[in-house]
């Protein structure tokens, strides 16, 4: 509001212009048409020296509009009003901020270089998706299977359960999350596990492939392409980051895990790119 702006202009902005005996200046400014207008009636040894105070730090006396003229220590023009009132023990300060301010930054005349895509080694135009049990519809401690379809046009298949209200999969009975559709050919480039720490250790198998493959097919002897897992011991981890090599981007991808065991993933985020 009008206060906190004066206490910055001129508490803090100009150290150099006095505040009251109490630290405050009092607000009128809605008695002055728009203006910021305050009052102070502790300044009864500083008021002779006010006009010094204020040409000593810059500012000039403009005798036409009875003002000075200066600039607040973070560049902002000031034009400053000082008047006495009618008693004579205490000196009206307002202040007018004009509208068209300089701009701090000069405009760079050099053009930003823009890598060729020979010269990039990141993929280009990068978007994400995030799994959850609430995603595919999933809840409770039964294993059921579900699909899930994101705004990016990539399609998910999972059997899963819902436990800790988390993404429960288990390296048995065909159980995991693939991706069935990419319509746009969108390839892999990291996955973050965020993962509900049960105090156990597990891995999680993370297979990628050019074409689809089935949640069974992860099972198969003749399995899928692994191309990363994410693996933890169980004490106080919550989240790991998979990063792919770019001979490992895939369209397709699938999580299992490696053990019997049932692990609690809170979230999957995947991040794709368009061209790699």
């Amino acid at each position: 509001d009008a206060l906190d702006l004066m206490n910055d202009y001129f508490g803090e902005a100009l150290p150099f212009m006095p505040l009251g005996a109490d630290g405050e200046w009092e607000d009128y400014s809605d008695e002055t048409d728009g203006n910021l207008y305050f009052n102070d009636y502790y300044l009864f040894d500083l008021a002779d020296d006010y006009a010094d105070l204020l040409e000593t730090n810059g500012f000039t006396y403009d005798s036409e509009n009875e003002c000075y003229l200066g600039k607040a220590a973070n560049g902002v023009d000031l034009e400053v009003y000082v008047v006495w009132n009618d008693m004579g023990n205490s000196i009206d300060v307002y202040f007018e901020i004009p509208e068209e301010q300089p701009s701090s930054e000069e405009p760079s005349e050099e053009p930003s270089e823009e890598p060729s895509e020979e010269e990039s080694s990141e993929p280009a135009d990068t978007i994400q998706t995030v799994l959850t049990s609430a995603k595919f519809g999933a809840s409770g401690t039964n294993y059921g299977n579900y699909t899930y379809t994101d705004d990016n046009g990539v399609s998910f298949a999972a059997t899963c359960a819902a436990g800790y209200d988390c993404l429960q999969i288990r390296g048995k009975s065909n159980s995991g999350i693939v991706v069935t559709e990419n319509t746009d050919g969108l390839v892999a480039e990291s996955i973050d596990f965020e993962f509900y720490n049960n105090g156990q250790a597990r891995t999680i198998y993370i297979y990628g492939e050019d074409t689809a493959f089935g949640i069974a097919d992860m099972y198969a002897d003749e399995a899928p392409t692994i191309i990363g897992n994410a693996s933890y011991s169980g004490d106080d981890l919550t989240s790991i980051h998979v990063d792919f090599d770019s001979e490992d981007y895939s369209s397709f991808l699938g999580f299992r895990v490696a053990t019997t065991n049932a692990s609690y993933i809170s979230s999957i985020t995947i991040t794709w790119a368009t061209v790699y």
